[in-house]
């Protein structure tokens, strides 16, 4: 099951990064809402938990600096613009993805134990 959730993760991941430096307008890349950018988030740090339930901090540490990468970048891209602001929703996104997988991991553990 971890391996779907690894598969699942970075190809998220992969997502994440082509819609963030693709030019707005483009066919998976529009104008976000505060809402679109917390949930790719939420999504990215979810199945990276789960992939990896005993790596906590690494998966905090990857979503963090991809979406600190991902805003640098931008800086360089005519077509994009940068903004310390649009961290507030990744971060916010982030911490939602995460609490969601410990949730999900917690209440398997639950489960499993009663059974």
């Amino acid at each position: 099951m971890a391996m779907i959730f690894r598969h699942a993760a970075w190809a998220c991941l992969l997502v994440l990064i082509l819609i963030a430096l693709l030019p707005a307008g483009t066919i998976l890349a529009h104008p976000t809402t505060f809402d679109d950018r917390a949930f790719r988030y939420a999504v990215l740090a979810f199945f990276l938990v789960l992939a990896y339930p005993h790596a906590l901090m690494a998966a905090l540490g990857l979503v963090s600096l991809v979406a600190l990468s991902i805003e640098t970048v931008q800086i360089f891209l005519p077509f994009k613009s940068a903004s310390l602001m649009d961290l507030l929703p990744k971060a916010a996104g982030t911490s939602i993805g995460i609490s969601a997988a410990i949730c999900v991991l917690l209440l398997g553990e639950f489960v499993f134990r009663r059974s």
